[in-house]
């Protein structure tokens, strides 16, 4: 596997982070030895040895520029990246709203079937409040009495009536003045 990379857009060096520059120091010895011992050990000494520093920074090679095939490549490789994440933050995002649109028609779904119950349940008591209203109901007191033939009234068909003339759209249309639709 192979990593590449960028080349700087110009060839100026980087500023450095500190203007003062590095200075050696000398360790002294009795000052960086140290006492490791417990009260009735013989005393032991540490020294510190310093590290040798540099006083100048070497800067790295300019890296060589690229070929343009290569270029183009981690363009593609940049824009792929780019589009994979908003195609997987559009799949996040349908998939949160699918959950949450059946967790919703789920919800609802529950409330319609309360609503069934309750329908039925009201349904079947007004059923029985009509049923005991009507056997409660005694024909004497409301003036109410069974049906028989002898109870029936017969009324005669009216005659019938001659029938009415109708006019044609056209006519219609001719007997009334053609007036403004708007205004």
């Amino acid at each position: 596997m192979s990593i590449g990379m960028r080349p700087r857009q110009s060839g100026k060096r980087l500023p450095r982070s500190s203007s003062r520059p590095i200075r050696q120091t000398q360790a002294d010895p009795r000052k960086a030895s140290r006492s490791l011992r417990s009260p009735g050990e013989p005393q032991q000494t540490a020294t510190v040895t310093p590290f040798r520093t540099r006083n100048t920074v070497r800067s790295l090679p300019a890296p060589a520029h690229l070929p343009s095939w290569l270029k183009s490549l981690l363009q593609v490789q940049q824009w792929s990246v780019g589009i994979t994440l908003v195609l997987a933050g559009s799949a996040i995002v349908t998939y949160g709203l699918t959950i949450y649109s059946q967790q919703l028609w789920g919800k609802e779904f529950a409330r319609l079937e309360q609503f069934r119950r309750n329908e039925r349940q009201l349904t079947a008591n007004s059923e029985l409040m009509k049923n005991e209203i009507a056997r409660n109901a005694k024909p004497a007191d409301y003036g109410l009495v069974p049906r028989s033939t002898d109870h029936l009234i017969l009324i005669k068909p009216a005659p019938p009536r001659p029938p009415k003339e109708v006019q044609s759209p056209d006519q219609e249309a001719q007997s009334r003045p053609i007036s403004p639709a708007g205004y």
